[in-house]
């Protein structure tokens, strides 16, 4: 069962959003803890997902994960894509 759905015996339900906390396993000095938070929104025939993830102690952590995040949503939208295959 996936992180963020709830299984029913009727149906899957969707959480309205999912909070944790993010730190590097072999953290770079300039490093802290952060707070993720992913927010799922009705959207009819979509879902909106909201991410944001803060504080961090520099600019350029933060720029580091933004790219990490583009990417990764990016690879999702591809493999969510009609026709996807799946395979890399």
């Amino acid at each position: 069962m996936c992180s963020i759905c709830r299984e029913s015996s009727a149906k899957s339900i969707l959480l309205p959003h999912l909070a944790y906390t993010f730190r590097w396993e072999d953290p770079d000095p300039d490093d802290q803890e952060t707070v993720v938070t992913l927010s799922l929104g009705d959207l009819g025939e979509s879902t909106e997902l909201v991410i944001t993830q803060r504080a961090f102690a520099t600019e350029g952590r933060r720029a580091l994960h933004e790219q990490g995040w583009t990417e990764s949503l990016d690879r999702l939208q591809e493999l969510m894509s009609p026709g996807a295959s799946g395979e890399r």
